[in-house]
Order: C-alpha cells, then structure tokens, then sequence
C-alpha cells in the first residue's frame, strides 16, 4: 500500500540518491495527484487483488444480518435508489431540485419530493412489499416525479426486502442498547425512593447523568434526524428547564416505541383472516366513500372523482372569468373526457360535500387559511405555521393559502394584510373574524 501510494505521488521517488543515464530512469510521468487522489488509486490497485486470507479465519456472514444489510446496499446503489430516497441518511441527489420559498430561504418540500425510506422494513407488510417491487405502480399519482419499474428479478426483490427489514431490525437493535443504562438508572432511582420529591419523577432527570450523556446525545440526535422532534424541544438555551425535562420525557418515550416498532420479524407471514360476509363487506364499503376516504388515499387502482385507475389520473386547471361571490358556493359544470377520450356523464347532484365528476365546487372566505369554511384564531396561527415552514399544507403549494394580496410572492405584508382582514381596519372593509360561509357546499 505504501509503496503504490508513494509511487503516485513522485513517481521518480525510487530514483532519488542513485546514478543512473537519463533513458534508464523512471517512465511515469508525475500527475501531481493530492494526497486523497493518490489514496483512491491506491484503495483501488488494492482492490483488484484477492485477499490473501485464508478461509478458516473469515468471519461467516451468510444468513446474517450484516450479510443482507450489505447485499441490499449494494443493490439500492446499483439501482440508484439512493438517488432519490433517504435510505441510511445518504443526500439524494433529486432533493435539489424539491425546493420552496418560505420566509424568503429556499427549503426542502418533502411533500411533494421522493419520500424518506427510514424504517420503511417496519411499515409495510413484506409479500406486498415483494410485489411491488416487481411491478410499481403510482402510490400518489400526483406528484411530479415516478419511481420506475426495474423488471427486478424474484432473488432481487427479495434481496431488497430483506435489506429494508433488516435495517430496521438494526435501528431497534440500537435504539434498544442506547435505551438499557437510561431505563436501569431510572429503575434504581424509582427503587430508592417511594413518591416523587418536588414533583419531579424519579429519574427524570437521566439526560444529566454523566454516565449517559452519550446516550442522551445519541438519542437527540437521532430523534432530530427522524424527525421526531423538534429542534427547538432540545435546544437548552431557549427552552426553559421545566420544558427541556418534559421534551426528553416524551423522546424517552417515542425512542421505546420506535425500538419496539422496528424489531419486525422476518420473514413476515401474514396471520390467517376469518372470511366476512358479503353484507359487511358491502357496508364497509359505503362506510368507506361516506367518509370520503378516496379524497386523501388510493384503494389499488381506484382514484376519486372523474379518474377510476391511476391510468386515468390528470391535472386539470380551471381559470375564472370574474372572481367568486364572497361567503357563497358557485358550481362550475364541465364536460370531461378521460385520456381514452371517453365522455364522463353526468350523475348530478350527489348531495352536500360529495367530489363529483362533472362539476366543481368553489367557495371564497377571506382569512380561512384551514378552509373549514369559518374565520377563527386558528387560521392566525396556521397562517404563521404555514409561513415559518413548521408544518406543510394538506394539498397544493404555500402560496395559495397564505399569499393574501395575491401578488405572487409571500412577504410579510402579506400578515399585515391578513391581520387588516382580521380585525377590519387597513385596507379591509369589513371584520372577517367569526365569519362563515352562508350555506354549505352543495
């Protein structure tokens, strides 16, 4: 190793202190490599050569965790899956093109963006998971972006599923050793005394131990990066001390749950499910578009309104030709076709708050930031939360629930103009506070 490394960085450096004719010196010429460059040369020429190690002192991986960790990262980097999905806190290359505008810095939107994949062996059944690998299909048909199908082969899904499964297991292997001194400590000090002194619960105080300051930082630091917390729960210096001991209290809290989440099974047998009658099966059903559950979520290939498969899935963008009466419903019939160019028909009116697929409902409130159709303090504050980038809305971008003097830009007039609708004074002709809309939507 060190005699390759030496050699690409002065490759002359053998003939130093020795007397030779010009034509027997050296031929390679000198790329004035740096130090990383020469080493990854080096790491490579290395690689090129099978180890010189005998069998019997090679650890056995086969069947092992470490074995289908390994397999699977090997594969996820060979597919590019890295490329779009946070997997094992890698930077995916397409999140720099996900990008909003909020408080005037550029941010991440993860809503619209290729999800994260941690913990991903814990959340989904693996058969299914094995399925769909093999044959992708939109799971939020309107995003921008789609996963492709890879035509994988039976041994490389099952490689990939076994990869996520045991990155999960790994997270609750760790976790759970991370947990173990902070739950005996907290089990001595409960065994030392018999009620709370000062109304604090023993052991509470865990993450000031100097003995677990590690595992308190390991803790942080991983509920931050899963999102599990906020940065502003852990910082000392801006929460009070009362706050800060309530915030690990409930990391403590979310850390066990997530170490018992992640410890799956695998492989994963799917427990047998008794046959239900036709009858409930039927009422399920109709619970199911009571509920309006097709609004938010795909049932296999059902989407709601005019789209019946994720085949049929398109945007459409409707344009007014004078604004919408304030407070009141207006109805916009259309004649839609799907992308067979097949007419979809009239059913009429399906009743109040039912999506329907020839017609489109819109309603104007002034400060109804929810869109519950009532001016409350609460659109104050979604409006701030919204601004500040604490949390997303439920569709579409920012700016349309927050741009208040619509100019295309959020701004911080656009507050003062919310504020002025608000109470009444500025600009605003009329107090919007407690407003609702007169009648429901049809």
């Amino acid at each position: 190793h060190a005699f390759a490394k030496h050699k690409l960085l002065n490759p002359r450096i053998w003939d130093r202190e020795k007397i030779k004719r010009p034509y027997d010196k050296l031929k390679m010429p000198n790329f004035y490599f740096d130090d990383e460059e020469a080493e990854a040369l080096t790491t490579y020429l290395m690689s090129r050569v099978s180890p010189l190690v005998h069998d019997s002192l090679k650890v056995g991986t086969e069947g092992t965790r470490a074995n289908a960790i390994a397999r699977g990262r090997d594969l996820t980097r060979l597919l590019n899956c890295v490329g779009c999905h946070d997997i094992e806190d890698n930077a995916p290359t397409v999140q720099q093109y996900f990008r909003l505008k909020q408080s005037g810095q550029q941010v991440f939107d993860s809503v619209n963006a290729p999800p994260s994949l941690w913990g991903e062996g814990a959340k989904l059944q693996h058969p299914w998971f094995h399925d769909y690998l093999k044959n992708v299909e939109p799971l939020r048909p309107w995003l921008r972006i789609r996963m492709p199908s890879f035509n994988l082969t039976g041994d490389e899904a099952t490689t990939l599923v076994e990869y996520f499964a045991a990155l999960a297991q790994q997270d609750a292997t760790n976790l759970h050793d991370e947990i173990a001194p902070i739950s005996q400590y907290i089990a001595e000090a409960e065994s030392k005394t018999d009620a709370a002194q000062d109304g604090a619960t023993p052991g509470s105080d865990w993450y000031e131990q100097d003995t677990l300051r590690d595992n308190a930082a390991n803790l942080r630091d991983w509920s931050l990066r899963r999102r599990l917390m906020r940065p502003g729960e852990l910082d000392p210096v801006t929460t009070a001390p009362k706050r800060f001991k309530a915030a690990h209290a409930k990391l403590l809290v979310r850390a066990k749950f997530m170490s018992k989440l992640y410890d799956v099974s695998y492989p994963f047998v799917e427990p047998h499910r008794p046959l239900s009658s036709s009858e409930r099966f039927e009422l399920g059903g109709q619970f199911f578009n009571d509920m309006g559950c097709l609004k938010c979520h795909i049932l296999g290939s059902m989407l709601p309104g005019p789209a019946k498969t994720t085949d049929d899935f398109v945007n459409v963008t409707v344009f007014l030709d004078r604004p919408p009466t304030l407070q009141e419903w207006t109805t916009i019939e259309v004649q839609a076709q799907d992308l067979s160019g097949n007419v979809i028909p009239n059913l009429g009116d399906l009743g109040p708050g039912i999506d329907e697929g020839d017609r489109v409902d819109i309603g104007a409130l002034p400060d109804d930031v929810t869109q519950d159709g009532l001016v409350q303090p609460v659109d104050l504050t979604r409006w701030q939360q919204y601004y500040n980038g604490q949390t997303q809305p439920p569709k579409g971008e920012i700016a349309l629930y927050i741009d208040t003097d619509r100019s295309g830009e959020i701004q911080p007039l656009d507050l003062l103009r919310f504020i002025q609708l608000f109470n009444g004074n500025g600009f605003a002709t009329r107090v919007w506070l407690g407003e609702q809309m007169n009648n429901t939507r049809p």
